[in-house]
């Protein structure tokens, strides 16, 4: 500022805040505010300033700024508990310390608050530290770096692949080539490579949700007793959850049928064997609905958990069992706002259970009561267009709740396919084709899902229907 003065007779600084501590502190009041000529009317002063003293050259900034880069992508989701916000914080520090460690290996006196890490060109004790204290952090950076890496090359074979938890959840799951067997192997592999250390790793702790998805790939691979076994350890670290649990007894059910069919297809097998194999199966479906019983007693709110139970019990035979499931808790289950979606899907899951004990009507009315539970939900909006058309034969009126489906929630192209196959049975067919083109749009192979619908078009007697349709696809598709 005093230089300012001198030279411009006012401050000219742009780094000036305009807070006026100089004026009022000045012991001789030379300084006042008040109006000056413009800076560019101001002579230029006799003396040249100094040059700007920086303490990094630019080669120091780059490397400090990939310092910072570097932890910051070895920090971000590090064991699914580092957000972005608080990686960004973990790099600033770890770059102070490599800047302070850097210094004291250049420069001849160095300080850190009442620290002296060098002095007269020598290294102190406390600089000593200092330097060791940085290399280990530095150390660990690099080695959450790799095991972040296998992570996100992991996770992204895992997105690439086709993968349905629905599909490998059905009590048949889909067969799969031996090349997508092996993708599963060797993206669990990637997966294997960032567990702890104790699981054969590289990793320091345990990573929950990339834990999910490797049960996922063992399940895959027919191996349900190490997908139960991570979903057991996902529990312990995260916390008892609703979805976890039925996803968890899913998997054991699966894991006795599994065993069962395998001993019922070996050569050689006998008829003692094979029964004991599936009494096998039938006591992990038995250990299954005791532990979701046991969850629910303890938390009436968990929807996903109760809906496995009861389709567990309609699958096994035991539909009215399931619908004293339901009945169960429907009567847990205050009737307030919080449990409105827990109360509309006790609903449906009775619906269900009476579809399966073949009460179609109960089935017609459960939904209803339903809908008006939680008008908002879109698949039990679905379920009510289904029973419409199923049990009303009432097209319409499954129309009209299909749509009111798709408004509510972003819809694959089976929806819409189901809901132009609605339109069919209803005579709308403009409005059917304007359906299929809609799940057109939603379907990755677009040429075969157009010739499967002009395929299923033609075999239901709609030539005619079909002629339009294959117009229509051409101005998706061209000729």
């Amino acid at each position: 500022m005093h230089e300012d003065i001198k030279d411009y007779r006012s401050v000219v600084d742009p780094g000036c805040m305009k807070c006026l501590d100089c004026v009022s502190a000045c012991p001789t009041n030379a300084l006042a505010l008040k109006f000056a000529k413009p800076q560019i009317l101001n002579r230029k002063p006799k003396r040249e300033r100094k040059p700007r003293a920086f303490d990094l050259s630019w080669p120091e900034e780059i490397g400090l700024a990939l310092v910072f880069l570097l932890t910051l992508l070895a920090a971000r989701g590090l064991y699914a508990v580092v957000p972005l916000l608080m990686a960004a914080g973990i790099a600033g520090i770890v770059t102070f310390f490599a800047y302070k460690a850097w210094r004291t290996l250049r420069v001849e006196n160095v300080r850190f608050h009442g620290f002296q890490l060098r002095l007269r060109g020598r290294t102190t004790r406390t600089g000593w530290v200092w330097l060791t204290f940085t290399t280990v952090v530095l150390l660990l950076v690099a080695h959450s770096l790799a095991v972040n890496q296998y992570r996100w090359r992991a996770d992204h074979s895992f997105e690439r692949l086709d993968l349905s938890k629905a599909a490998l959840f059905a009590p048949s799951p889909p067969p799969f080539s031996e090349e997508q067997t092996q993708q599963f192997q060797s993206t669990l592999d990637l997966y294997n490579r960032a567990a702890p250390i104790g699981d054969g790793g590289i990793g320091l702790a345990p990573n929950a949700e990339s834990m999910l998805r490797m049960a996922l790939l063992h399940l895959a691979l027919n191996q349900h007793d190490d997908a139960v076994v991570l979903l057991d350890r996902v529990e312990a670290i995260a916390g008892e959850a609703d979805e976890l649990t039925a996803d968890r007894e899913q998997v054991r059910i699966l894991g006795g049928l599994a065993v069962a069919r395998l001993a019922q297809n070996r050569p050689g097998v006998t008829r003692p064997e094979v029964e004991q194999a599936f009494a096998s199966a039938r006591e992990q479906t038995e250990r299954a609905l005791d532990n979701m019983r046991a969850a629910l007693d303890a938390n009436p709110d968990w929807w996903a958990t109760r809906e496995r139970l009861i389709n567990t019990l309609n699958q096994t035979g035991r539909a009215e069992q399931a619908i004293t499931a339901a009945d169960e808790a429907l009567e847990a289950l205050p009737e307030t706002s919080k449990y409105r979606r827990a109360r509309s899907r006790a609903l449906l899951d009775r619906s269900r259970a009476f579809q399966a004990a073949g009460r179609f009507e109960e089935a017609f009315q459960s939904l209803q009561e339903a809908v008006e539970t939680n008008p908002r939900d879109a698949v039990i909006r679905e379920n009510l267009a289904a029973a419409y058309a199923q049990y009303k034969r009432d097209p319409d009126s499954a129309i009209r709740e299909l749509l009111t489906a798709i408004q509510l929630q972003r819809s694959s192209a089976t929806r819409y396919e189901r809901l132009a196959s609605l339109m069919i049975s209803a005579g709308r067919t403009d409005e059917a084709l304007d359906a299929f083109s809609e799940a057109l749009k939603r379907v990755e192979d677009k040429a075969a899902f157009a010739e499967r619908i002009e395929q299923n078009l033609i075999r239901s007697d709609l030539a005619d229907l079909a002629e339009q349709w294959r117009e229509r696809q051409a101005e998706w598709l061209g000729d």
